[in-house]
């Protein structure tokens, strides 16, 4: 399996955290079926190969195949695989600017998958012609200009929201919600509205999830920690709270998802995801100054 990250323009990047290619070696056409824990992300999926199925855990597939797709925040593990050869072009959306980028609400699109042409306002005749073609090369031009229309027609992003995700990834999920609703200068009750419109997701679940990836990223670093150890160091409060938070996003407990090879989520949990996470995280300091005023 081949993986490769894709530079994004200047316009681009104020609403995509990363754009990859995931394409199968010829030999390695076997259909294949992966594991993808809960996410915060909105994804959107253009494949160039065999059409794509998923499932949640222990259940049928309930999507029929598709070549375009568009995966909402996971609240819960999913099987997400294709049906043969893999030649994928992948967009992650920042949390903040999926409801700007997309026509429906990121509400919508929770623990979700639905054909792309359902949540984005532009392209459903060229989308049509991508679910014909085989070649990831057009692929990836046809994805770019695809994006760079929607980027140019789209509104601008909440920046009240975007802070607020940053506050909170900077800290891992370990941070008091009630003072990132002060920080922007509205109540607990707007800024949970605010936020979950924008994102999809409630402040506290945002956290918990980034709180569940800062402990997937250290179970699949080189130098990994104990299980005793890893807890305390990805923030939760005892070994129970990390056993309960592991078997619903992930579906499993810690130790067996640290013995599992599973060569997508390697490269989301290892690598793509450690990225993206700097990419969200930012620098939450540079609006410290700023003063926010509530409508």
């Amino acid at each position: 399996m081949r993986f490769r990250k894709v530079p994004r323009s200047a316009l681009l990047r104020r609403f995509v955290s990363s754009i990859y290619t995931i394409e199968s070696e010829e030999h390695d056409a076997t259909p294949v079926e992966q594991r993808f824990v809960s996410s915060f992300w909105v994804e959107l999926c253009y494949h160039a190969g065999s059409p794509l199925k998923r499932a949640d855990i222990g259940k049928p597939f309930k999507l029929e195949s598709a070549r375009t797709v568009a995966a909402g925040p996971r609240l819960r593990p999913m099987l997400f695989g294709s049906t043969g050869p893999m030649r994928m072009v992948g967009v992650r959306l920042h949390p903040w600017a999926a409801l700007p980028f997309l026509w429906t609400s990121p509400k919508e699109l929770l623990s979700a998958v639905h054909r792309l042409e359902e949540v984005i306002s532009l392209g459903g005749d060229r989308l049509r012609q991508i679910e014909g073609d085989d070649g990831l090369g057009r692929a990836l031009g046809f994805v770019l200009a695809h994006l760079e229309q929607l980027a140019r027609r789209s509104s601008p992003v909440e920046p009240r929201v975007r802070h607020a995700v940053r506050a909170i990834a900077e800290r891992s999920g370990c941070v008091r919600l009630c003072e990132v609703a002060e920080e922007l200068n509205v109540s607990g009750r707007r800024f949970q509205q605010l936020f979950r419109d924008n994102t999809g997701l409630t402040p506290r679940r945002f956290a918990s999830i980034l709180r569940f990836e800062t402990a997937v990223r250290l179970l699949r670093a080189p130098a990994r920690p104990s299980l005793a150890q890893l807890g305390p160091l990805a923030g939760y409060f005892d070994q129970s709270h990390l056993a309960r938070e592991f078997e619903q996003y992930a579906g499993t407990t810690p130790a067996r998802f640290r013995d599992e090879a599973m060569a997508l989520e390697e490269y989301y949990t290892a690598g793509n995801m450690a990225e993206d996470r700097e990419t969200v995280q930012g620098d939450s300091r540079r609006s410290g100054g700023t003063r926010w005023r509530d409508e």
